[in-house]
């Protein structure tokens, strides 16, 4: 056991708003194909729902198959 387990985690809107508050706006759109943009400007409306749906996820110990993905790209820098 390497950090802290599932069931330890907390998730509150205020966290969520707080991280989507923090995105860049001149990212581009991640997997989802939400643009940054538009989160940050939503932020506020989402969070709570978000907060929902992540604790119904841990509580239940279900995950979509979707966040247990990771979507690595190569990014050539010179040298």
């Amino acid at each position: 056991h390497h950090g802290p387990s599932v069931t330890t985690v907390e998730i509150t809107a205020e966290r969520i708003k707080e991280k989507l508050d923090k995105l860049v706006t001149s990212k581009s759109p991640g997997r989802d194909r939400w643009h940054p943009r538009i989160l940050k400007e939503v932020s506020e409306q989402i969070s709570f729902p978000l907060e929902f749906l992540f604790n119904k996820c841990m509580n239940e110990h279900q995950l979509p198959e979707d966040w247990k993905l990771r979507h690595v790209t190569p990014i050539f820098k010179k040298g």
